[in-house]
């Protein structure tokens, strides 16, 4: 019997080639309008509460609250951006053979990858942010008793630890809100493709 091969490719490759692909397939523009606006936001809010909320316990509270909100929208977001992502598969069999021959390079950058990427990294990066934000709301409790045992850190160090993570944290929220508002404008032209062409 002849043996089955094994594919070249692992599920992780995968994963590693819908990360790249994305940044490859999104403009210039779009990656630094996406990145840039939430890290403007973030910052602003997180000068404003260095500057003016002396309580690192309260710091701690208002990034708990803002991860516990977040979580709520995210795995719903997550979940309509795999709902398109099943919109686009379960298109006619012509229809996304038009998509797949379509695009500057057909081969490597096709109209249906792009959209194919575009839905499958939104999912991926909300997933990875609903693990880690139940993961820091599980510990966050018990954060103050941490902070406690760790007497070398003082408490200017803590609230700048607390700001610095709360920035990115949020930041990192706030970009997965981007791309999954313009993944309702990429579903908009799909649509109306599939609509002129089945």
């Amino acid at each position: 019997m002849r043996p089955v091969s094994r594919e070249k490719k692992s599920v992780n490759s995968h994963l590693e080639e819908i990360f790249k692909n994305y940044f490859i397939f999104a403009s210039k523009k779009e990656n630094i309008f996406d990145i840039s606006i939430p890290v403007v936001i973030s910052l602003i809010i997180f000068v404003i509460l260095f500057f003016f909320e002396p309580s690192n316990s309260s710091i701690l509270k208002s990034i708990s609250n803002v991860n516990a909100i977040a979580l709520s929208i995210i795995a719903i977001s997550a979940g309509l951006n795999t709902a398109c992502l099943t919109l686009v598969a379960t298109a006619q069999q012509e229809t996304l053979k038009k998509l797949y021959n379509s695009g500057e390079n057909p081969e490597e950058r096709n109209i249906l990858k792009q959209v194919i990427t575009f839905f499958a990294f939104s999912i991926l990066f909300q997933l990875i942010i609903l693990v880690i934000g139940t993961v820091f709301g599980t510990i966050s409790e018990n954060i103050p008793h941490i902070y406690k045992e760790l007497e070398f850190i003082s408490q200017g160090a803590a609230k700048i630890i607390l700001v610095v993570f709360g920035f990115v944290w949020v930041s990192i929220i706030l970009y997965s809100f981007f791309i999954s508002i313009r993944n309702i404008a990429l579903l908009y032209r799909y649509v109306l493709y599939v609509g002129k062409n089945s």
